[in-house]
């Protein structure tokens, strides 16, 4: 006779790690006091994680496509500037591939595909000046060009509530003339090519038609554009599944699922066209941002070769040209920044008590969502923040996102065993958004 055998399954706690139980605490923590939508994405050599709270359609939003209830980290925002990382990254691999040179032209590319969509050129839309600018110009913020990100154009096209054509943009810097842009009576150029940096966004709808112009046949207007296939195979082999670039179509069914809304019009339902082409339309989640920019700064080191990073790294220090609140200090897709509330000082150090605040990435700032993102160096480690709220009855909300992104730098850095003396300042909870007005709109895009 066999003796019959009695397995007893006990169940075995998994331990816990004491870096991802603070930071979830405190995101959490702070989605709880605040009433804000949130999500956080961390990636270093050890860690591969996020954490989301808050709600998915803030309030004053009004749609009843969104999922209702609470973020998840699957859920994507609107990347707004982020998106200019990845366009540079293309960029730089046509570049690789003997496709481009940096120092081309821009209007060889650019003006193949002006013709055929728009029947124009470069020059004849920005002028003679546009025969100088080159493709580094356009990646660098070097080209001169001022911005059509302004008030009153802003809020003419987060209400149009249709498909956004980029020359609108174009046109729009060409014909502006608003005095307190104006530099030594130039308006259209803050500067000549190549003789300061000024960030434009203009510059970025330029790099969309430099790729454009290297688009398989089927996918040559601005409408077709694909950028996915421009970011190479490491990309394709990390599968982002949570990682959209659309160019038209409502971002509801393009891949956006945390809801805003700006001015009382609802984002969620909006033409993807109004984020903009190549500066602008990501929608990702915390969580695939924070990968990718693990794999392109940290220890994966992939995407573009060392030379091609260097490049993207050469950052040129500009002291409030242009529209920019803060110092700029500018690579080709990359900002170095940091998430100090003061954003001081400038520019952010790589060593010392506050280098655990300074990072390599770009912030990222649209209709309704706010983002910090990017490789922190003193803290080897990838970090992405976003909030599905940019703005309360006090203007914009900056500090709220860079004083979150400090405070979690802080964490990981005590972690680490590192003593990091930031200012962090204290993000309360943001007052009750404004009701819809006519009035000024401002987007970072």
């Amino acid at each position: 006779m066999i003796a019959s055998i009695c397995l007893v399954l006990v169940p075995v706690a998994l331990a816990s790690d004491p870096l991802e139980d603070d930071l979830r605490s405190y995101v959490l923590e702070l989605a709880d006091k605040t009433g804000v939508g949130m999500s956080l994405g961390f990636v270093d050599s050890t860690h591969d994680f996020g954490v989301a709270a808050g709600p998915r359609n803030p309030p004053p939003c009004f749609t009843h496509d969104a999922k209702a209830g609470n973020l998840t980290t699957n859920d994507t925002y609107n990347l707004g500037s982020a998106t200019k990382t990845y366009s540079t990254i293309s960029i730089m691999r046509l570049v690789e591939q003997g496709k481009i040179s940096l120092t081309d032209k821009a209007h060889k590319y650019t003006d193949v595909v002006m013709k055929k969509m728009w029947n124009t050129t470069f020059e004849e839309v920005l002028g003679p000046m546009a025969a100088n600018v080159t493709v580094h110009h356009l990646i660098s913020m070097q080209s001169g060009l001022g911005d059509f990100n302004m008030p009153d154009y802003n809020t003419r096209v987060l209400t149009q509530e249709t498909i956004h054509c980029p020359l609108e943009d174009l046109q729009y810097v060409a014909n502006y003339t608003e005095p307190d842009m104006c530099k030594d009576g130039m308006c259209t150029w803050t500067c000549a090519p190549g003789t300061c940096t000024a960030y434009s966004n203009a510059n970025f709808i330029l790099v969309g038609l430099v790729l454009l112009a290297h688009a398989p046949a089927g996918k040559q207007t601005w409408q077709q554009f694909e950028l996915t296939p421009f970011l190479g195979p490491d990309f394709a082999a990390l599968e982002f599944h949570h990682t959209a670039f659309p160019t038209i179509g409502k971002l509801s069914t393009h891949g956006l699922t945390s809801a805003a809304s700006r001015q009382g019009t609802e984002i969620f339902l909006q033409d993807a066209s109004i984020m903009g082409f190549c500066l602008g339309f990501t929608n990702a989640s915390p969580m695939d941002v924070a990968r990718m920019y693990w794999n392109l700064l940290g220890a994966p080191r992939k995407f573009v070769s060392a030379a091609s990073l260097a490049t993207m790294m050469n950052f040129t220090h500009a002291e409030n040209e242009g529209w920019e609140q803060f110092p700029l200090a500018y690579g080709a897709g990359l900002e170095l920044q940091t998430v100090t509330v003061d954003k001081k000082p400038f520019p952010p150090p790589l060593s010392g008590p506050s280098a655990a605040a300074t990072f390599l990435g770009h912030d990222g700032s649209t209709f309704g969502f706010l983002s910090n993102q990017g490789y922190f160096p003193a803290l080897n480690a990838s970090i992405v923040f976003m909030i599905n709220q940019d703005q309360n009855d006090q203007g914009m909300l900056y500090s709220f996102g860079y004083s979150a992104t400090c405070h979690i730098a802080e964490l990981v850095a005590k972690h680490k065993g590192q003593k990091a003396d930031l200012r962090c300042g204290t993000p309360g909870a943001p007052p009750a958004p404004p009701p819809p007005t006519a009035g000024s709109v401002t987007a970072l895009i």
